[in-house]
């Protein structure tokens, strides 16, 4: 049977991958470091192999070479938790 014009086929939304510019780090109560994104949240960055590979936040030279990069925005993408200057919000 063919498809009516307009018809649903499923009912998932796929949020799209909201990307933002790395303007500075900053590091949180344990060390781990952060991101601070130009839409205004932060985002950790860490490097733990084999589940995160993130050699450059280990030095300061090639972390700070990745400021003005784009790096996703949990929340601006609808998913995550909120940071902000290594704390996170209590809601």
């Amino acid at each position: 049977m063919p498809r009516r014009a307009g018809a649903v086929c499923c009912s998932v939304i796929i949020s799209p991958k909201m990307k933002s510019t790395i303007v500075a780090f900053n590091q949180d109560d344990v060390g781990d470091w952060i991101a601070e994104l130009s839409c205004g949240h932060a985002r950790h960055v860490r490097h733990k192999p084999p589940f995160q590979s993130r050699p450059w936040v280990t030095e300061e030279a090639t972390r700070l070479a990745m400021i003005g990069e784009e790096l996703e925005c949990g929340l601006c993408s609808g998913k995550g938790k909120r940071e902000t200057g290594g704390k996170q919000n209590q809601s």
